[in-house]
């Protein structure tokens, strides 16, 4: 994949922040001989030139010229690193960068533990468009479906290897009337009516598929994300061999059909979970403290693929034939790490503690901690900060407009970079898995999402 695309700060999808010292740009050409009208930014200010009767010759040369002004000095008051200003389609949101609403979440409904109900473990969570709730629990091996109400209504699936039955669900998608659950174990994803809850097909992920692509030699599929009725994009993770010991780990994407068969080259490849690796004791240990570094990613419904490295504010777009289209960045300022907050939080694991004495640590947090896209093509980013209680979220448009900010309660310190978050956000809602701190009990919460213009 090549970091190239064709720039657009002109077209209709250039959606850039008042503060940037880019502005939105308006080309009207009406009959291109007739009127022209341009909105160029200068100095932070509109500079309106009207231009009538524009000969089409004169066009094809001041456009050009002028796109090729604006995206290479757009940026020149922004300090950026090299590898990000050599980015094109590039949108930098400043710290100064004012979001276009302020956003409220308000608790509305619970769905869980209930006189009808008891949910061993929350694996994942999918809403359908009637505001139905899907709760797969490992514990018992089903998928609980939940009234917009609260109330249950069902439960799909059982413990087995038939048909409609679970050896381990491990993740769910919903796509056109249809429920998808991958079971890890079997390799098969089995999808279900959403109006009869009977399992209507199996696509089998049999490894003998794709036993003939050298690049997928010790990997496994894992996540999967619904492109279209008969496709799927399918994540191979790789599993570190004691020879790549240090080494990163990629995971990589493929197209797969509804038979499970491979049907594109490779898609999109991704870095893997940054462990930390500790031989104390003789013995080699993977190590997954709170701060370590991971691959964040999103599918936005229009085929938008977002990448980011948790470790700066970076995300890159991608198309789904695993080009490059844009990028935002926002210089973040990332927060310290303290190594004894970290030490302390093993203070009743001696052997673990030594371990971590033995290791060295990164001097500050990562800057990301999760994303994902929403029913609206929109993308919900999480910050660290230096608030121990709550992450910052950034909500931006699929093009880099930042549309909101606001924080949300989270630990830092119980990050787990293995199982970040279960979140979805839809028809106005945003759905929550949280557990309660006394009783441990788990359920999924609904917030209303009101939005206030600023």
């Amino acid at each position: 994949m090549t970091e190239s695309g064709e720039c657009t700060r002109f077209g209709k999808s250039c959606f850039y922040p008042v503060s940037n010292c880019c502005r939105w740009h308006i080309i009207s050409i009406i009959n291109a001989d007739i009127s022209s009208k341009y909105s160029i930014p200068n100095l932070g200010l509109y500079h309106k030139v009207r231009m009538n009767f524009i000969h089409k010759s004169f066009l094809y040369f001041i456009i050009p010229l002028l796109i090729f002004s604006n995206c290479s000095q757009m940026y020149d008051d922004v300090e950026l690193p090299e590898h990000i200003r050599e980015l094109e389609n590039l949108t930098v949101i400043t710290a100064d960068t004012e979001p276009i609403a302020d956003i409220q979440l308000t608790r509305d409904q619970s769905f869980g533990d209930s006189d009808d109900v008891f949910i061993g473990n929350i694996r994942d969570m999918v809403v359908d468009d009637q505001g139905r709730v899907f709760i797969a629990d490992t514990h018992q091996n089903t998928v609980h479906v939940f009234n917009p109400d609260g109330s249950i209504t069902t439960r799909i699936g059982r413990q087995g290897q038939g048909p409609g039955e679970f050896q381990g669900i491990y993740s769910m998608a919903i796509h056109q009337n249809q429920l998808y659950v991958y079971d890890y174990p079997l390799y098969r994803i089995t999808t279900f009516s959403l109006d009869s809850f009977e399992h209507t097909h199996i696509i089998n992920l049999n490894p003998e598929n794709w036993g003939h692509i050298e690049e997928l030699d010790g990997r496994f599929p894992t996540h999967f994300f619904i492109i279209d009725d008969n496709t799927i994009l399918q994540r191979f993770v790789q599993i570190s061999q004691p020879d790549q010991i240090g080494e990163p780990t990629f995971s990589r994407h493929y197209l797969l059909n509804k038979d499970g068969e491979i049907i594109s080259d490779l898609i999109y490849e991704q870095r893997g979970v940054e462990y930390l690796v500790s031989t104390y004791g003789g013995g080699i240990n993977f190590l997954a403290p709170p701060f370590i570094r991971s691959s964040l990613m999103a599918i936005s419904a229009n085929g938008n693929i977002f990448s980011a490295w948790s470790e700066e504010f970076l995300i890159k777009v991608y198309n789904l034939e695993g080009n490059y289209v844009r990028a935002f960045y926002y210089p973040y300022n990332q927060s310290s790490l303290d190594r004894r907050e970290i030490l302390d939080l093993y203070s009743d694991q001696p052997d673990l503690q030594e371990t971590y004495r033995s290791t060295e640590f990164p001097e500050s947090w990562p800057a990301l901690h999760f994303m994902m896209s929403d029913d609206e093509n929109r993308l919900w980013v999480s910050t660290i900060s230096d608030d121990d209680e709550h992450y910052t979220w950034l909500v931006l448009s699929e093009n880099g407009e930042l549309l909101a900010r606001f924080d949300w309660p989270g630990n830092r310190l119980n990050r787990d970079v293995t199982n970040l978050e279960l979140i979805v956000v839809k028809n106005g809602y945003l759905y929550s898995h949280e557990v309660d701190d006394d009783t441990g009990l788990q359920q999924i919460v609904r917030y209303r999402i009101e939005k206030e213009e600023v």
